[in-house]
Order: C-alpha cells, then structure tokens, then sequence
C-alpha cells in the first residue's frame, strides 16, 4: 500500500456519492490512463481518490512520477491539479493558501482561479485563526463566516483614548495616533466587507477608500514632532505652533536651522 503524501490530505475529500461515482465509472469503462496517480518520493501526490477505488476493485491504478518543469513546485502542481474539480470560490481560496509554497498573490490566484483580494482575505484568515482554514476547504464555512469569526475574536476597540493636554505628554503620543489609525483601518475592512456582499452592492467602495485615507493621512501628519523653538510659542500668536509648544514634523522641517539650534 502506498502512503499518500502530506499536500495530498490537503486535498478537499470527495462525499460518499461521488466517491461511489467514481468506483461505479472504473469498474464499467476502466482505469482512464489520462489521469495517472501522481507519484513524489514514494508517495502519492495526486490522485488520491483514483488510487482508493482501484484498491476496492483490487485493479492496479497508472502511475507516473512528478518532474518539476519551469519553476513548478509540488504545492503549485497539487493545486492545480486539484481546483480543476468543483468547488467553490471558498473552498479554491483556503486551499491556495494551505499548499503555500511561495508564489506572489497574483500566481496563487491565477492557480486557484479566483481574485487577488479573495487569496489575501485567505490568507489573513490564516494569520489570525488558521483552525478555520481546513474547515473552509472541506466547505463546512464560507469566506464570510471564517471572516466574521476572526472579526469577533478582536472587537473594535471604541474605548477613549486618553489625551493629556501638555506638551510633554503630546510628545509621547505617537502611540496614541497609531491605535485611531488601526480604528480607522478596522471600519475600512468591515465596510469592505459589507460592500462585497449583496445588501452592500450599492456601497461606494473606492470613494470610502478614497475618504479613510484622507482621515489616515490627516491624523498621521497631525502627530507632535518637537518642542516649538520659537520663543514666542507660549502665545497664540506663534507662528509655527499656535500656541501649543509643538510642532509638527512638516512644520519642524520648514522653520529655519539657526532658530531650531542645529
């Protein structure tokens, strides 16, 4: 008996019904040699199935061995040779991702015959809760459920962000910029996620985009720099910092080196 090789299990298994199809198929017209049991160091990379109802009808299956030809990969070969069945856009997605083996968004894409922006919603599903990537490819869940579900496992965090108005303390918030602008990016991706659906057809993507980066550019340039150096910055005549004893780093970049000190 031949063991089957670790990206073959990755494989989605067929149901009983077409399981029995395919046994009911060999026994009436014989082992098609047009689809050989792929062999990789001993063990089986594709044609799992094929080999198993060859085994109940105690028949020998063909066999070749593969050759890697252009760059081809085992990942990239199991893939392709596995998104040819039905299966949904789900189910092609999550297993891209799972056989890995490099390739650029693009190719793993093209291999699995869905959208750059499906392969890499997959793959951040991989990142943050991987145990629902082997649920996705059985076809158990949707791209939409596994995507809600790792939603719910970090809630947007609406809390306030304290703000102390001093100058010491405006240098030190940076951080604080940072996380407005991880809630910004939040909404984003739960717009596009609404978007992408069918009660959110009519939703202006691009404009959205549009406006959220504009919010993100404003309050990643708003961020304190360095202390104002002129002397008059206790006032709100100042003219670089209105009165606030900080500046910004556009502006710090623009007031003179001999009034900076450097």
């Amino acid at each position: 008996m031949i063991i089957f090789h670790p990206l073959c299990l990755l494989a989605p298994k067929m149901t009983d019904e077409e399981f029995r199809q395919l046994v009911e198929n060999i026994r009436e017209n014989g082992y098609d040699s047009t689809y050989p049991v792929v062999l990789y160091d001993g063990l089986i990379l594709d044609g799992r199935h094929r080999y198993l109802a060859c085994q109940e009808l105690n028949i020998t299956p063909v066999y070749t061995e593969w050759k890697p030809v252009n760059g081809d990969t085992p990942e990239k070969f199991v893939t392709r040779s596995n998104v040819r069945r039905h299966m949904t856009v789900t189910q092609r997605a999550a297993f891209a991702v799972a056989m890995g083996g490099g390739g650029t968004i693009k190719e793993m894409a093209d291999a699995a015959h869905v959208s750059p922006a499906t392969i890499s919603q997959a793959k951040k599903i991989a990142r943050e809760k991987p145990e629902l990537i082997e649920d996705m490819i059985a076809g158990e869940i949707t791209m939409a459920q596994a995507a809600n579900a790792v939603e719910e496992e970090a809630p947007f965090d609406d809390a306030p962000i304290e703000i102390h108005d001093d100058v010491d303390t405006a240098l030190r918030s940076e951080e604080s910029f940072k996380a407005i602008n991880k809630q910004i990016l939040a909404i984003e991706k739960q717009i596009e996620q609404l978007a992408a659906s069918s009660i959110g057809g009519k939703v202006r993507m691009n404009q959205i985009a549009t406006d959220l980066k504009n919010v993100r550019d404003a309050v990643r340039w708003a961020i304190p720099y360095k202390r104002c150096p002129y002397k008059t910055c206790k006032t709100t005549g100042c003219k670089a910092c209105g009165g606030a004893g900080w500046v910004i780093k556009d502006v710090w970049a623009n007031i003179p080196s001999e009034i900076k000190g450097e």
